[in-house]
């Protein structure tokens, strides 16, 4: 009576529902039944008929039978499940049975999922079959006539109101020593019993592989298939995110992987109940009812412990000094090598700015900038060896491992640009001398502020590829006591502010540079589109990190921040109104604010995804994902097996790829037969990073080469790769 009273209430807030596209979940075989004497007479304002269906009207002592509510809706119409998602109310029923009959639960149908302005239920439309398995006493005796009822309440929903109900449906039936079953009534049942979710236990493992993702493994022996989509339908909500549809990925070796997702403020659930749907239009749907243990998140899992190679390099000892020396040439050549594109047009804008200063004040530009990328050395070392104490299986370039970290740089270098536009680039043109003398001290102490983000903002970009020399060393460096590891990283450091900082101390080495004028603004602008095209390549590996959906999110995000720009220098601008340059310096960086806001969400909602968990490595054709059971596995056979240590954040990587799918080099490749495996390190993977290790590395690229035959010993390429050296090494 409580629910029936809530219901009543409710319904004036439900009236304004829209739009409820549930899919069919009839059962037409009950067609059979129509003329049962319990189905109510039709109400020509009541859209939803209830009634009670059996296979027989004749029961015996002590022989289960089942027994169904039945409603059928008019067409527009819909009901709920038992979880009715954001919105409705499920269908309730309450039997009443004579005394001694047990009834059991009710068993569902497999629902459709909706989404209604933005709210997701599950329901049904045309007919909803709600099966019951009810066993008479043994002390029934034949000869009685015994009642069993069902009272029923509903909410519906058409697309333009929502109405509740009720109904109390009897059924009398005959007890008889022995029960006559109609052949294709009880034909009917079966198969409606056999089109309910099957309850499983084994086969199916649950496991949180993030703090907000669950990943549902499903083995071949359950399901052997390559279904067309998937559905989870929660018992309960139980902070699961019903507005996130689950992802499906088919694992090579056989079997499913079903990603769900829960809420970010929820609680870690301890079990997984509900509905599990495979949809394929050629082989038919098929539902498993799952109530499993949740495996908690183990942020680090361990890896199988491999023998570690010494190979090429790696074989030769040098002492310390010598360590700190390729450590301090490492950095200088950083400066060459492709990762460091944005950091040339900082440090090129930075000559061109400097070329008319005095040398002390362009020698503390140098310092600045040194300090900068110094700092932002020491912090990421720290970061890499406290995370390595703590069993992290992390690298170097970590920091473009997660997508939070891709986004919000890719935001602060589409700022840059848009300043290097001039956009928001403020105080020009002040027409008073006093205003500016002012402008020219704040511009001063901002440019000095600048070179020093500007060292950060190199660092930052320049580190995740390491070039020659620097493999070895950032090997070497995490096996180091820290204060030893923390040395390598400062030459390492100052080898790479080493060339801006000896530019700073000998200002007439600038003098090749043409004197200040209006082409300053031209090169500036440049420089900008310079900026605009790391941003791309930033979003290209966010891509690779993401989905579709957070994708959009970053891109629409990217676009408020520039809007926000836009509106801090239009509105903002010296020549401005008092009133109107405080508003619009507060409401565009407001604006700008909450861009970054968004930046972090769609960064944290990629960091769910587990693209590295058996498989889900998007692989480019010709190639296998790598595992090191598989590799062990070629090389058992005497296969040749070439694998490719990469990541999208690598742009060396990348470059280094143009020489591997040379024409001639795929040629000789596929004419020995050689097995070409990638490991992608575009996300955190701890097999690829141990990996790594066995090799004395902690950063990629890295290109390993087994030539034929069981025993033969790996080859480690260099990191900068000719189509012409890696022939050299096939032979």
């Amino acid at each position: 009576m409580m629910k029936k009273l809530i219901l009543l209430l409710l319904v004036p807030f439900l009236l304004t529902a829209k739009d409820y596209p549930f899919l069919t979940g009839s059962n037409d075989g009950f067609d059979l039944f129509k003329k049962q004497v319990s189905q109510e007479i039709p109400d020509p304002d009541n859209p939803v008929a209830a009634d009670i269906v059996v296979p027989s009207e004749e029961i015996a002592a002590g022989v289960p039978f089942y027994a169904a509510v039945r409603l059928t809706l008019d067409e527009g119409w819909k009901a709920y499940w038992k979880n009715p998602g954001e919105s409705g109310f499920a269908v309730d029923v309450n039997w009443v049975v004579p005394p001694g009959f047990e009834v059991e639960e009710l068993l569902w149908p497999t629902p459709k999922r909706s989404v209604v302005n933005n709210f997701v239920v599950f329901g049904f439309e045309n007919e909803l079959i709600l099966l019951t398995r009810i066993t008479p006493p043994e002390n029934l005796q034949p000869g009685e006539e015994i009642e069993i009822a069902a009272d029923i309440s509903w909410l519906v929903c058409s697309d333009t109101t929502c109405l509740p109900g009720d109904s109390y449906q009897v059924l009398k039936l005959q007890t008889l020593s022995e029960v006559n079953v109609d052949p294709a009534k009880a034909k009917v049942f079966a198969e409606v019993v056999e089109n309910l979710p099957k309850k499983v236990a084994e086969g199916i493992s649950i496991k949180e592989v993030a703090p907000q993702a669950v990943l549902i493994d499903v083995s071949q022996e359950l399901y052997d298939g390559t279904p067309d989509s998937v559905q989870f339908f929660p018992e309960d909500s139980n902070g699961i995110d019903l507005k996130k549809e689950p992802t499906l990925t088919v694992d090579p070796q056989g079997g499913l992987f079903v990603s769900i997702f829960r809420e970010d403020t929820a609680q870690r659930p301890d079990d997984v109940k509900g509905i599990l749907v495979f949809y394929d239009v050629n082989e038919g749907d098929r539902a498993f009812e799952i109530d499993l243990p949740l495996s908690p998140f183990a942020p680090e899992p361990k890896t199988p412990v491999r023998p570690p190679f010494k190979v090429g390099e790696v074989e030769e000892e040098y002492s310390y000094g010598m360590i700190l020396l390729f450590a301090f040439i490492g950095g200088m050549i950083l400066n060459l090598m492709p990762c460091v594109l944005p950091v040339v047009s900082i440090k090129v804008l930075g000559f061109v700015q400097m070329s008319n200063q005095s040398r002390k004040n362009t020698f503390m530009h140098g310092v600045l900038f040194s300090l900068g990328v110094l700092i932002s050395f020491w912090v990421l070392a720290g970061l890499l060896l406290v995370l390595k104490a703590y069993g992290h299986a992390v690298g170097w370039g970590f920091q473009l491992q997660d997508p939070t970290f891709v986004g919000l740089l890719a935001a602060v270098l589409l700022i840059a640009a848009i300043a290097f536009f001039g956009v928001i680039e403020m105080g020009m043109g002040l027409s008073s001398r006093a205003g500016q003398a002012i402008e020219q001290v704040r511009k001063a102490e901002s440019s000095k502020l600048s070179s020093f983000f500007g060292g950060v903002l190199a660092t930052a970009v320049a580190t995740p590829c390491s070039g020659p020399f620097l493999g070895m060393v950032l090997g070497v460096a995490v096996t180091l006591p820290w204060y030893s590891s923390l040395m390598i990283f400062t030459s390492l450091g100052f080898g790479m502010a080493f060339p801006y900082l000896l530019l700073a101390a000998n200002p007439k080495w600038l003098k090749f540079l043409p004197k200040p004028g209006p082409w300053m603004d031209t090169f500036k602008q440049m420089m900008g589109f310079l900026m605009l095209l790391t941003v791309v390549w930033l979003l290209w590996v966010f891509m690779a990190q993401s989905d579709s959906e957070e994708m959009l999110r970053l891109l629409i995000a990217l676009f408020i921040i520039s809007f926000g720009c836009w509106v801090y220098g239009h509105f903002g601008s010296p020549f401005r109104k008092a009133g109107v340059r405080k508003a619009g310096r507060v409401i565009g960086l407001l604006i700008v604010i909450y861009g970054g806001y968004q930046v972090i969400i769609a960064g944290r909602n990629s960091a769910l995804f587990e693209p590295h968990e058996k498989g889900l490595v998007s692989i480019e054709a010709g190639w296998e994902n790598f595992s090191p059971e598989r590799a062990d596995e070629l090389r058992s056979e005497g296969k040749p097996v070439f694998i490719d240590f990469t990541a999208k954040w690598c742009l060396l990587c990348q470059s280094n790829l143009v020489s591997i799918n040379n024409s001639v080099v795929q040629g000789r490749m596929k004419e020995l037969g050689v097995v070409k495996m990638m490991a992608d390190w575009t996300r955190s993977d701890p097999v690829i990073t141990a990996e790594l290790a066995r090799f004395g590395r902690n950063s990629v690229p890295l290109y390993i080469y087994y030539p034929p035959g069981k025993d033969s010993d790996p080859e480690l390429l260099p990191q900068v790769l000719t189509p012409d050296l890696i022939l050299e090494y096939l032979q």
